[in-house]
């Protein structure tokens, strides 16, 4: 008892130390357990990341040939909501052209019935839930001979609707029908005969203009001459004078060139607005109007700006070119003289041939054609979703009011994609019309008897008006080529969506976009630039006359005053040199400039 009591004594002596010793011990026990417990969670975590960072390295080189089903979900998804708002552009695009390509009336709903829907191959009956459309896909060339055929009298009924809507047609744009559908071959086109152009002794009495009552002349608001409205019959119906009437599939196409026509003229009658008089029209005359095969994209070239049009054949290949279009205007067709423009169609060909452009404006056969349209193949899908014709119309307009034809062709129901705008100098040379230095063979007709005196004419001898002052001095002679696009019905099969692979193009004619000709850099107004830098002094802001150039040369600080401002900007003059001649360089006149329009 005694000892405890003396352990007990030296406990409590030395207890703070013992407790410090005791906690000491405690504490680093539990650190210990602690510690070791974390650093192997630790090392554990750490284990699981690697493996998850492995796992996703590995995932990511298997990624681009074996997706995840959690991608493949998300991708069908976005591809179902992309080819919605495919379908449904689609189809709002066609809905809006139903309107606008319909069949004439006029034609019964026999004819009507036989071209608008498809008939069932087994009973032969109409169905009129199903439109024929693209009719490639119903009407095959050549026709085989168990194929149904169409009532030749319902083919000669169309030939005959056409000649009595042309003068309709020509009525939209102000302009008179002059041409006779008719006749098979004709001349030069023109409307005037010898009888009426001659008054020799008591001949046939001088066509005469009309005059009302008030003393003005009676004349159409745009000019359209008959040799221009000749070649149209030409291009537009080639099957005339060749076949004794038309097929189906000729059919077919003039209808669509009679669509394309009305809305050419509509768009010239929107930008006269509402001009009563020649005078007060934008459009003053249509030089020529093509559709389809005998429209190309690469007519023209950029000229340099200010050099002067060399008149007549110079023996290059620009005359070469007008003299070969001039050599097609005396062509020898169906026995008589033929037209400008278009070509001839025969029996053996297919009317369908090079009439349409793929995206890279390269003509198409009507054989690929038809494949597109039955394929499903998702490179074709292009031309599976619309029909591309090219059109052309050259006119003779105010310059000023380019930019509104432009608008209207862009604003039109049935729109015209423009591709490319010319702007040349009235008479100028240009290979589509075959004219060239200041002459136009379109327009002959109307020069002969412009210049052969219309009232005291003694003969022959009028010959042409020269030196007269000009009317319209603000005209000038412009091309527009540009698309117009026949939508088929929306088919979620012809996109094709299941056939597409790694290796497939889509669209692969739109790959060489590229090589069309581009906008050009402007170019200096002079055919030399300047040898020294600009002044930097700000240029008086009176223009002295530009009829008597200064006495004394301009200092080096000041551009000379004797280039007229609406020609030459005062700055492309070398500014130390000896002022120019006092004749104005305004009289050149411009040159043919084409005016590619940027394709997204």
């Amino acid at each position: 008892m005694d000892q405890v009591k003396e352990y007990l004594a030296v406990a409590i002596k030395h207890g703070f130390w013992i407790g410090s010793s005791i906690v000491l011990i405690g504490a680093l026990a539990v650190w210990y357990l602690s510690t070791s417990d974390l650093n192997a969670q630790t090392e554990s975590q750490i284990r699981k990341i690697e493996g998850d960072v492995q796992k996703v390295r590995q995932y990511q080189g298997e990624l681009s040939t074996q997706p995840n089903d959690l991608s493949h979900q998300w991708m069908n998804e976005k591809i179902e909501v992309r080819k919605q708002e495919v379908l449904t552009a689609w189809q709002n695009v066609f809905d809006a052209q139903r309107g606008i390509l319909t069949w004439p009336t006029k034609l019964k709903d026999e004819f009507v019935n036989e071209f608008k829907y498809v008939r069932d191959p087994e009973t032969g009956k109409i169905d009129k839930n199903r439109l024929k459309l693209p009719f490639e896909k119903y009407e095959q060339f050549p026709p085989s001979s168990d194929a149904y055929q169409v009532n030749p009298a319902l083919l000669r009924r169309y030939e005959q609707y056409i000649g009595e809507v042309l003068p309709s047609y020509a009525e939209i744009a102000g302009a008179d029908w002059t041409a006779d559908f008719k006749k098979r071959g004709g001349g030069m086109g023109m409307d005037y005969g010898m009888d009426d152009m001659m008054m020799m002794g008591g001949g046939a009495p001088t066509r005469r203009a009309k005059v009302n009552i008030t003393g003005a002349i009676e004349e159409p608001v745009v000019k359209w001459s008959t040799s221009s409205q000749e070649a149209v019959l030409k291009d537009l119906f080639p099957w005339r004078g060749v076949k004794e009437y038309p097929s189906e599939l000729d059919v077919y196409y003039s209808q669509e060139n009679l669509w394309i026509m009305r809305q050419l003229l509509e768009i010239v009658a929107a930008v006269n607005g509402g001009a009563q008089q020649a005078f007060e029209a934008e459009i003053r005359e249509i030089k020529k109007l093509s559709i389809g095969r005998s429209v190309t994209f690469n007519q023209g070239s950029i000229s340099e700006p200010g050099s002067r049009i060399t008149a007549g054949f110079g023996g290059g290949m620009d005359d070469m070119m007008m003299m070969e279009d001039m050599g097609d205007m005396y062509a020898m067709d169906d026995g008589g003289m033929g037209g400008m423009g278009g070509g001839t169609d025969s029996e053996g060909s297919d009317p369908g041939d090079s009439r349409y452009v793929n995206t890279a404006n390269e003509p198409i056969d009507a054989s690929s054609l038809r494949g597109a349209f039955s394929s499903n193949d998702p490179g074709q899908v292009a031309i599976a979703v619309a029909k591309r014709v090219p059109v052309m119309l050259h006119l003779q307009m105010n310059q000023q009011s380019i930019a509104r034809l432009l608008a209207a062709c862009g604003s039109a129901p049935l729109m015209v994609d423009v591709r490319q705008v010319r702007v040349m100098p009235k008479g100028g040379a240009t290979s589509s019309s075959g004219g060239g230095g200041g002459y136009d063979m379109m327009g002959m007709e109307d020069e002969m008897m412009g210049g052969m005196g219309m009232g005291d004419m003694g003969g022959m001898g009028g010959g042409m008006t020269s030196g007269a002052p000009d009317e319209f001095p603000m005209d000038m002679e412009v091309e527009i080529y540009g698309l117009i696009y026949f939508y088929n019905p929306p088919s979620e099969e012809s996109l094709g969506i299941e056939k597409v692979k790694d290796d497939v193009s889509i669209d692969e004619s739109a790959e060489v976009i590229d090589a069309l000709p581009g906008p050009s850099e402007p170019t200096p107004p002079t055919a030399e630039p300047p040898t020294a830098e600009p002044p930097t002094a700000e240029p008086p802001t009176a223009e002295p006359p530009t009829a008597e150039p200064p006495a004394t040369t301009p200092p080096a600080t000041t551009p000379p005053a004797t280039t007229p401002p609406a020609t030459t900007p005062p700055a492309a003059t070398p500014p130390a040199a000896t002022p120019p001649a006092a004749t104005p360089p305004a009289a050149t006149p411009p040159t043919a400039m084409a005016i590619p329009v940027a394709i997204p």
